[in-house]
């Protein structure tokens, strides 16, 4: 089936990886022949279940990881990597909404104590809607149904890109006017569940067109909403490109750039920071011509994922979710296989050039897949993080402390106050433990714990 995706948001996929898998009856998955055959009554009556699972206390506590979507075929990757969160998909579709996106997943990630965040969006996304009253209807039985599963709700996805490369008429009062009618059905059904703006796409530059178009929506909200906060969550979007070893930077700035929006335009309350899609490549797209791509390796990856978590838990983010567990395939413009989607992934899929050309078999984990399990088992759950030097970071929670660490340019030795025996643990897992005057950090980060 046709692939068309810009940025993290794709109008229509299936690939290898997102086929509904057979289980075994009482697994919780309604895999094809129980759905179609009808032989397992107690997975395929999948809405009653989800309805009655309470989304898990913990899951809410501290800094927290995930991936845009997880997949069925993706769930014990997920788990291994130490992942706790993710974002599910409601298409409103021919008069109903739909679950595209992972819908036979949900379950097993329920099951796991995953924090889930459901993103309703009209389909395809650069249709317009002339009338809310039946998208408003059915906006509030899924929120009725779903409400004890799903604590936070995203209106639309990227409706600046849908403007900028999609459909040029789609303004900033189409997607005002969808928020306004989405936001007061999820209020009125579910007034303790938290509402997030649309995701903001790839380009920080305050002087870009994209600046703008928010602007012009936050000032709409702000003036047509019936809430007095009218939502509580802003999404940050980031797909770095440019093998620059300081683009985590753009984590940081990106968070700055958008509170000073918010506070521009008169949102003067607390407003929560998140991504729900955010990555880097390695290897070479072909896609986004003419505009060449560098070659990026799998360690640059690595290290670009750590340091930009870091980033964006320091700017203030509270939930962070990287792209994709399993590289895509032929997921970007006119079906072209290599594109950025095709190489964001922490898993190779095998059918790449790439992976044809070096011999990569289908499952083989990249560098990034144990940099983000060794990031998520040292940070995640920790609650307050501290800059304490030059891209020296000190994340504390009741589970203790750890300092992250690297350096742009030079080598450095570390501050004086991180002294005695100490544990070091580099990007890939491995571990030693050194006195801390003897240690140098370069660019590859550290993670340190005093003994």
């Amino acid at each position: 089936m046709l692939a068309a995706a810009v940025d993290g948001f794709f109008i229509l996929q299936t690939t290898a990886f997102s086929q509904p898998q057979t289980g075994k009856c009482g697994d919780g998955i309604c895999g094809p022949v129980e759905r179609e055959k009808g032989v397992c009554p107690q997975d395929c009556s999948q809405n009653e279940v989800l309805a009655s699972v309470p989304i898990p206390a913990s899951a809410t506590a501290g800094f927290l990881m995930g991936f845009m979507l997880v997949d069925l075929n993706e769930i014990n990757y997920a788990v291994d990597l130490g992942a706790k969160g993710a974002r599910h998909g409601f298409w409103f579709m021919n008069n109903k909404f739909n679950e595209m996106e992972g819908a036979h997943a949900i379950q097993s990630l329920i099951n796991k104590d995953f924090e889930l965040i459901a993103q309703v969006v009209p389909m395809p996304p650069f249709v317009i809607l002339t009338d809310y009253t039946d998208f408003k209807d059915k906006l509030r039985e899924l929120v009725r149904k779903k409400k004890e599963i799903f604590k936070y709700w995203q209106i639309g996805n990227e409706p600046d890109l849908i403007h900028q490369n999609i459909n040029p008429s789609y303004s900033a009062w189409n997607y005002t006017e969808l928020f306004l009618a989405a936001s007061e059905a999820i209020r009125e059904e579910c007034p303790s569940c938290k509402v997030i703006l649309a995701g903001i796409s790839n380009q920080y530059d305050s002087s870009r067109s994209n600046y703008q178009f928010y602007k012009d929506i936050l000032t709409a909200i702000k003036e047509k909403s019936k809430f007095q906060k009218p939502f509580d969550v802003f999404d940050v979007h980031l797909y770095t490109t440019d093998n620059s070893r300081k683009n985590y930077a753009k984590a940081e700035q990106a968070v700055s750039d958008y509170k000073k929006l918010l506070k521009e335009t008169g949102y003067d309350y607390e407003i929560e920071f998140i991504s729900t899609e955010f990555g880097t490549y390695s290897a070479r797209p072909g896609l986004l011509k003419p505009i060449p791509l560098p070659f990026q390796s799998e360690s640059f990856q690595a290290e670009t994922l750590i340091k930009m978590y870091t980033a964006f838990f320091n700017a203030g983010a509270t939930k962070v979710f990287w792209a994709d567990i399993i590289n895509n395939y032929k997921f970007g413009f006119h079906g072209e296989a290599d594109g950025l989607f095709d190489l964001t992934g922490l898993v190779y899929n095998g059918k790449g050039s790439y992976d044809a050309a070096n011999g990569i078999k289908e499952g083989t984990r990249k560098e990034s897949y144990y940099a983000y399990k060794i990031f998520a088992s040292k940070i995640q759950g920790k609650n307050i993080v501290e800059k304490t030097g030059d891209n020296i970071y000190k994340f504390t929670g009741e589970n203790g402390i750890v300092y992250i660490a690297w350096s742009d340019d030079a080598k450095i030795s570390l501050p004086s106050f991180i002294k005695g025996a100490i544990r070091v643990t580099d990007y890939l897992g491995n571990e030693s433990v050194e006195d801390a005057s003897e240690v140098v950090v370069d660019k590859d980060p550290v993670f340190i714990e005093m003994q």
